[in-house]
């Protein structure tokens, strides 16, 4: 399993992109840097995208790939089902971007949207896929246990605030993304806002 970090902050600049990890060239963690962080080749290889909440620097590159990509072939985009009803509302909604689940046509859209439940594993672009919830401030989000066949499994735990105990009752990975969005001098901010501090 090779994992490429297309970006690690909540904040884009020249210098720093938002949200996403990339496996293998194929499974996409996160949508904030999907276009930012990839070549157009590139972005065209993502089979399938995992999303783990509806805040803006975890959905950016949604609509970008989608047109970048939509009428070379169709990627699965899997949320809870409350992230793509706010994804479909105020993103994809026709106004600001264009339905990618219905564009460039309903045969062969952009996009298949694809409800997932917490615990529930799936196989998604050859992986077993499995939400876990995660506490993130008052917003439903999930990490994502991601196996590949040959038995590595990564752990991306996407925005959370902590209390991560529940979750290793579910998941045991081989490798861990765990969010740390700000430094150890903002810590009332970081547990307001549902983020974790290196400490």
């Amino acid at each position: 399993m090779e994992i490429t970090v297309l970006g690690a902050h909540h904040l884009e600049t020249s210098s720093s992109w938002l949200a996403g990890l990339l496996v293998d060239g194929a499974l996409a963690l996160d949508a904030g840097s999907l276009s930012s962080g990839l070549t157009l080749e590139e972005q065209k290889r993502v089979k399938a995208i995992l999303i783990t909440h509806h805040h803006f620097d975890h959905v950016k590159d949604l609509p970008l790939i989608g047109l970048a990509t939509g009428h070379d072939s169709t990627k699965e985009v899997c949320a809870p089902e409350r992230t793509l009803q706010f994804v479909r509302a105020h993103l994809l909604d026709g106004d600001i971007y264009p339905r990618m689940d219905e564009w460039p046509s309903v045969e062969k859209p952009s996009f298949r949207l694809r409800a997932l439940e917490a615990l529930q594993q799936v196989e998604i672009a050859g992986y077993r896929v499995k939400p876990v919830q995660v506490k993130h401030g008052a917003v439903f989000a999930v990490g994502y246990e991601v196996a590949s066949r040959e038995g590595s499994t990564l752990f991306y735990t996407g925005d959370t605030g902590g209390e991560l105990s529940s979750c290793w009752q579910h998941t045991s990975p081989t490798l861990l993304a765990l969010e740390v969005s700000l430094p150890d001098s903002h810590q009332d901010t970081a547990q307001r806002a549902g983020h974790l501090t290196p400490s």
